[in-house]
């Protein structure tokens, strides 16, 4: 079984976050610079970043 320490724990939470904030960010500046808004891609990065933010507070309280 695989342990973490306390500090390796903090630093996975910290990476889950920072990509729920990539996914949260393309999806809102990238269509207002290009102009373009696919509706179907914004939903999906909205659901990937709510789902990394969920997993990052998760991990954060274990």
């Amino acid at each position: 079984m695989i342990t973490f320490t306390r500090v390796q724990i903090a630093a996975i939470s910290d990476i889950s976050r920072d990509i729920a904030q990539i996914f949260f960010a393309s999806v809102l500046i990238d269509p207002l610079i290009t102009r373009s808004t696919k509706w179907y891609l914004i939903l999906i990065g909205i659901f990937l970043a709510l789902t990394f933010w969920f997993v990052s507070l998760i991990i954060i309280k274990k």
